[in-house]
């Protein structure tokens, strides 16, 4: 990445040093339709995380900033002490500027409540790569990265797949702080 306004931020120490995995708490939804039917009990999660720190794990990625996954994973951490961070992930909706915004609300508020938690930002997944089933224009992206990074402290970043960076200008390389695949 390059130099854009305050600088490159960069990620802490724990971010590189951790042993990480990204996680889901979804346990019985077997289609898109059933993530949005399932209820996730905190116990689960705790049960998951509780899995995850005896397996060495200390870092986390979620892939969105919903009430359900992000929101009761950030305070299931924080209530019982455990030692884990997080890459917080901002799902971005192609063609859907209304949800996006929504979703970016709710992601900056969780970075701003649990900063201790909260280690690193991503807006969007995989949304930029050619065969993206979700596909967002980078300019569009670029604007969604600007708006997140200007309202938090932590690093931001999106992420997707090696041929998206390695073909990339400055469009997205300028506005986040690391890359992440």
């Amino acid at each position: 990445p390059q130099t854009h306004d305050g600088g490159v931020r960069p990620l802490s120490a724990e971010f590189s040093s951790r042993k990480a995995v990204a996680y889901s708490p979804y346990r019985t939804a077997t289609s898109v339709d059933g993530l949005a039917a399932e209820t996730i009990p905190k116990a689960n999660i705790k049960q998951d995380l509780d899995l995850l720190v005896a397996a060495g794990f200390g870092l986390i990625r979620v892939f969105d900033s919903s009430d359900k996954v992000a929101k009761q994973t950030l305070e299931v951490i924080r209530e019982n002490k455990l030692d884990i961070k997080m890459q917080l992930g901002l799902y971005m909706q192609s063609g859907d500027d209304v949800f996006n915004r929504n979703e970016i609300a709710r992601g900056v508020a969780l970075a701003k409540a649990y900063p201790d938690i909260v280690l690193a930002v991503s807006v969007g997944n995989e949304t930029m790569v050619s065969w993206s089933f979700n596909k967002i224009d980078p300019q569009v992206m670029r604007g969604y990265l600007k708006l997140v990074r200007d309202q938090i402290t932590q690093p931001v970043t999106t992420d997707d797949n090696y041929a998206f960076w390695r073909d990339t200008d400055a469009t997205i390389t300028d506005v986040v702080d690391f890359a992440a695949l």
